[in-house]
């Protein structure tokens, strides 16, 4: 059991795949007078021609998104001006995110907006924009927050011997006799893309007890679906407080809680003072899921102080 935990864990969110890179060329184009191209898989190159070399202080740079390109499409007769490898390179949503292997001008993302056509009634298109740290740091845009797919029904399924369970009033929520997990979330072909495990403050404490059970659970849990979550339906003040310790002592537990987060780094630790904070919690967590794995709609994202 430790050698198959230990192997989960290790490729639970790993970085980007050794020898990634990041190429930058110069073109002859006026407006855009660089090609990016970005190595989001081995051999396979996201490219945009870009206006600069990296977006300066309050300045994000629109790109103009081309097709993607193989190994074999380099320009092997021409040197970029600007090399470097990528530590890490991951999807957000319409945000792209990538980390380069340098000290300074190494973190940026592209954000992916759809548009209604203002000619064309019905059509719609994209636009890329380029933002580095420094950039938005200067702006202040605010948090990106992506607003793809509906919202209002996401498609619920409550444990059927869960008792006494969360109310989401504005979601269609069904009773199916889960495999692992309280509480999930399916996309729009029906398939389970997260997950919850709730517990009450005396069941967590009480599992403690049988610790290799929760271990399981959460090792099946995480294997299984892309997104999982733990919710406890107490504060961590009060696990850990030595006044309110009552089955185990206060060290012990914070013991568990930092061994679980760090034995399963996919999963998601919540810790809310009551029932109602928790079924909140995960209404939101679910609903941030389904904007990031739904469809794109025809609207922009939007930035929030």
């Amino acid at each position: 059991m430790s050698e198959l935990l230990s192997c989960l864990v290790a490729t639970a969110d790993m970085p980007a795949p050794p020898g990634l890179r990041w190429l930058l060329y110069r073109t002859e184009h006026e407006r855009f007078p660089y090609h990016l191209l970005i190595e989001e898989e081995p051999g396979r190159f996201l490219c945009f021609d870009v206006q600069d070399k990296w977006p300066g202080p309050g300045k994000g740079i629109f790109c103009l998104a081309r097709p993607d390109v193989s190994e074999e499409q380099l320009p092997l007769d021409q040197q970029p001006v600007d090399s470097c490898g990528i530590v890490f390179i991951k999807r957000y949503g319409r945000k792209l995110t990538v980390l380069l292997n340098r000290k300074i001008r190494k973190r940026s993302w592209f954000l992916t907006v759809e548009k209604q056509s203002k000619t064309t009634p019905g059509k719609t298109y994209k636009q890329t924009f380029w933002i580095t740290q420094s950039s938005a740091t200067v702006r202040r845009g605010g948090a990106y927050l992506s607003t793809r797919g509906k919202t209002s029904d996401l498609a619920i399924v409550r444990d059927s011997r869960e008792r006494y369970g969360y109310r989401f009033p504005r979601h269609e929520v069904v009773r199916e006799t889960m495999p692992v997990g309280d509480y999930a979330l399916k996309n729009s072909s029906g398939e389970i893309i997260a997950v919850v495990e709730r517990k009450t403050r005396d069941q967590f404490l009480a599992d403690i007890g049988t610790l290799e059970v929760l271990r399981a659970r959460l090792l099946e849990m995480t294997a299984r679906y892309p997104h999982c979550a733990l919710v406890v339906e107490a504060n961590y003040s009060d696990l850990v407080n030595p006044k309110k310790a009552r089955f185990y002592s206060a060290g012990l537990v914070a013991d568990v809680i930092a061994e679980l987060s760090t034995g399963f780094p996919g999963l998601q630790i919540a810790f809310c003072s009551n029932r109602r904070f928790a079924a909140e919690w995960v209404e939101r967590y679910f609903t941030s899921i389904a904007r990031l794995e739904g469809p794109p709609v025809t609207t922009s994202d939007r930035a929030v102080d």
